[in-house]
C-alpha cells in the first residue's frame, strides 16, 4: 500500500479521528497531562485493533510521535535532547512493511527537521535529499512541508523553501491553512528579501495555537526585527495574541472549507 493510500483508508482514517485526534488536541494545548490519558487511551485501543499490519506499524509510530512531542511540553534544553534522541533511535529502526516504513521515513525527517532547528544535531542539504527521495507523493504530505519549510527558512535554502511554498499553494492543509499559509509566505518573503509589515501583521493575527506561537517567537521574529519589521503595534499585537493563545487554551482546530486558489507558485 503507497504512502497516501495508507493515510486515505477509511478505517485507517477513523481510527485517527477517534484516538489520535484527541491526543492531538492536547499536543496543542500544551496539555501533558490530558495529553497522556488520551496516549494510553490511545495505545490500549491499538492493542485491540485489527487493522492491517502495515496500519499498525504506521499507527504505533504515529504514537512515538506524540509521546514525543507530550514529553517536550515545558521540558529545559536537556530533556528535549534527550527526548529527540530517543525518539530518533526508534525511528531508525527499519519497519517490516511498505506502510510502515513509509511513515518511519516520514517522522526521521521531520524529526530532524526539529533537532536541527533545536541545536541538537545539524541537518544538511544532502541528508535531506536523501531522506525526501523514497518518499512517494512526498509534495502532497502537509506535516512532511511544514517541516521542511523552517528547515529551508533557517538554512536559506531557496529550492526547498520554493517547493514547500508550492505544497502550501497546490495542496492546502484542511486544518489552520490559513496559519499555514501565512506563515510560509511571510518565510519565503523574508528569504527573498521582500517582505513587508502586512506579512507580519498577517502571520502574527492567523496564529492560532502555542506551538505556532513559540515557532514564530524562537525562529521567524528575529528575522522580522533583522529586517526592521518589528514597530510598536506590531510589538503590542504580538503580545495580545501570546496572551489570547494561552487564555484561551483552544481545542484541536476543525477542518477548513477547501477553496480553489489562483495563486501560482513563485
Amino acid at each position: 500500500m503507497g504512502q497516501f493510500q495508507l493515510f486515505q483508508d477509511p478505517e485507517y482514517h477513523e481510527w485517527v479521528r477517534q484516538w489520535g485526534k484527541p491526543v492531538l488536541a492536547a499536543i496543542y494545548r500544551q496539555d501533558p497531562v490530558e495529553g497522556k490519558l488520551r496516549l494510553d487511551e490511545a495505545q490500549a485501543a491499538l492493542e485491540e485493533c485489527t487493522l492491517p499490519e502495515e496500519q499498525l506499524e504506521a499507527l504505533t509510530l504515529s504514537l512515538t510521535w506524540f509521546e514525543y512531542n507530550l514529553r517536550r511540553i515545558g521540558a529545559d534544553a536537556d530533556i528535549s535532547e534527550q527526548c529527540y534522541l530517543d525518539t530518533r533511535a526508534i525511528l531508525l529502526t527499519r519497519q517490516s512493511t511498505d506502510g510502515g516504513e513509509l511513515q518511519r521515513r516520514r517522522l526521521l525527517l521531520v524529526l530532524r527537521c526539529e533537532g536541527d532547528a533545536d541545536g541538537i544535531e545539524p541537518l544538511g542539504r544532502a541528508e535531506v535529499d536523501e531522506l525526501l527521495r523514497p518518499l512517494t507523493r512526498a509534495d502532497e504530505d502537509h506535516m512532511l512541508w511544514h517541516a521542511l519549510a523552517l528547515w529551508a527558512f533557517l538554512h536559506g535554502d531557496g529550492e526547498i523553501m520554493r517547493r514547500a511554498y508550492a505544497a502550501q499553494l497546490t495542496n492546502p492543509s484542511a486544518t489552520m491553512g490559513q496559519a499555514k499559509w501565512q506563515r510560509v509566505h511571510l518565510m519565503h518573503r523574508l528569504l527573498e528579501g521582500s517582505a513587508t509589515r502586512e506579512d507580519v501583521h498577517a502571520a502574527i493575527r492567523s496564529q492560532q495555537v502555542r506551538p505556532q506561537l513559540l515557532e514564530f517567537l524562537n525562529h521567524i521574529w528575529p528575522r522580522c526585527r533583522a529586517a526592521g519589521l518589528d514597530d510598536e503595534d506590531l510589538r503590542a499585537m504580538l503580545a495580545i495574541k501570546a496572551k489570547e493563545i494561552d487564555a484561551a487554551r483552544p481545542p484541536v482546530p476543525q477542518p477548513e472549507r477547501r477553496t480553489k486558489t489562483t495563486r501560482t507558485p513563485p
